[in-house]
């Protein structure tokens, strides 16, 4: 017989996934009335867990989300003060009943299948909880591959500069030590180790995202034909593709644990040293919840919706 604990930690994995699936659902249909009270901030997202899968217990909610302990404590105790949410004698949170039908309605519209073409589906293990000692164990590596590498940084700062092949080869690193999830947001990228990284990571069972342009935005016909073979390539691996006309920034987030602010983009000329690229690594906490959130409003916006010059698309398969 199942116990209750278990019961909690098997349905927040599975609800993690199916979260992340459903903003495939509700960037390819048309938003159908207003968003509801929230949405797109860290309460939206933690009242949505509980709109999704009821009471939740601190923990849980933790895993689901990855949020830092400060940011969590203060989106609770915000919803808390505001009366959104109550703690109950069993330790778990529930929502004003109000507010849980105001999500539960707005889910119910926006997360029905897409009519679409039929797609070959990758079996993958569930992923989706971000333990924190496992978020511990990433920064605990930093440390050493800097102590290793005898450079000079100020680790009570949480983050620090690096340049050219250090900044390559941390970046592959971290991709390839994530235990959960990947997230890169970069408007070109074609065949490299990079983007090889990344593929690996998505057939090993990781959740991983790539939030890039269309390569039909691309006028050098040899450059879109590159960065369209690539893109089928992450698809037939695993990559959850989003193309998004505006994006330019250069962000690589692990285990919503560490971020990479780069100058570098996932092309050949870029991760072999041709080009001189620099970036930010940051693992400070209130940074990196920030960077998170703006990268799932980046994924929730309307504006990702069709342009006359391209269609966006999301694939998702697994």
């Amino acid at each position: 017989m199942v116990g209750p604990r278990k019961q909690i930690v098997e349905g927040a994995k599975k609800i993690k996934e199916k979260i992340i699936a459903d903003w495939r659902n509700i960037l390819g249909k048309s938003h159908e009335g207003e968003k509801p009270t929230y949405w797109g901030t860290w309460k939206g997202w933690v009242i949505r867990v509980l709109a999704e899968y009821g009471p939740l217990p601190w923990g849980t909610i933790r895993d689901i989300t990855g949020l830092s302990r400060q940011t969590l404590n203060d989106v609770l105790q915000e919803l808390s003060d505001a009366k959104e949410i109550t703690k109950q004698p069993n330790e778990t949170y529930t929502l004003r009943a109000e507010l849980n039908r105001e999500y539960q309605q707005f889910l119910k519209i926006h997360t029905q299948p897409l009519e679409e073409e039929p797609q070959e589906e990758i079996e993958k293990p569930v992923q989706g909880i971000f333990k924190e000692e496992q978020q511990d164990e990433l920064i605990a590596w930093i440390k050493k591959w800097i102590h290793l590498l005898k450079l000079q940084f100020d680790m009570n700062a949480e983050h620090f500069y690096l340049t050219g092949s250090k900044l390559d080869q941390l970046s592959k690193n971290l991709i390839d030590l994530a235990k959960t999830e990947v997230i890169v947001v970069n408007p070109f990228v074609q065949d490299c180790d990079l983007s090889d990284t990344i593929r690996f990571s998505a057939q090993k069972g990781k959740n991983v995202t790539l939030i890039t342009r269309p390569p039909e935005l691309d006028r050098v016909e040899v450059y879109k034909t590159a960065k369209m073979k690539c893109h089928n390539r992450l698809q037939k691996a695993g990559v959850n593709l989003i193309k998004n006309d505006r994006v330019h920034a250069k962000i690589i987030l692990i285990d919503r644990r560490i971020a990479l602010i780069t100058s570098m983009n996932f092309i050949p000329t870029s991760t072999g040293g041709q080009s001189w690229e620099a970036g930010l690594v940051t693992f400070n906490r209130t940074a990196v919840d920030d960077i998170n959130l703006s990268i799932s409003n980046l994924m929730n916006e309307e504006e990702l919706s069709e342009t006359p010059s391209t269609k966006l698309r999301q694939t998702k398969l697994s």
